[in-house]
């Protein structure tokens, strides 16, 4: 499936899936998965340190959760505006969690989601996100 002309000028909704409420697979109660406070999201390299882990039934409520894949941005500032957000990979046993300061974008079909980080991290979107918050 190809996206449509135009398609980065469409709200995020028609793009991706914003802030799932789980994982596609959830996991296993004792399955470990990696965990992501937001000290752990890198600023404008698209990276997160995914090597932290936590039991799923720890963090199945109250935090953040995605999958390999997704994309993760901040949702407070100043971490917004300073461009933490990142790709979800090489998550323990694809699944992850994290803080609940983190939006989550899970890309629709056609498109990749390091496309879907690249127009997340542009200063650009960053402004129009800021000055939407106050709105």
């Amino acid at each position: 499936m190809s996206l449509p002309l135009g398609w980065a000028d469409a709200p995020l909704t028609d793009i991706a899936d914003v802030n799932p409420a789980n994982p596609d697979a959830v996991p296993p109660d004792d399955t470990l998965v990696s965990f992501v406070p937001m000290a752990l999201v890198e600023e404008l390299t698209g990276r997160l340190d995914p090597s932290k882990h936590r039991p799923w039934c720890e963090v199945k409520k109250g935090f953040s959760k995605f999958q390999e894949g997704d994309v993760v941005v901040a949702k407070i500032t100043p971490s917004m505006e300073n461009g933490k957000a990142a790709l979800a990979r090489g998550l323990s046993h694809g699944v992850g969690a994290g803080t609940t300061e983190l939006h989550v974008l899970r890309p629709r079909p056609g498109l990749q989601p390091r496309y879907l980080l690249h127009f997340i991290l542009q200063e650009s979107f960053r402004r129009l996100a800021r000055s939407r918050m106050w709105a």
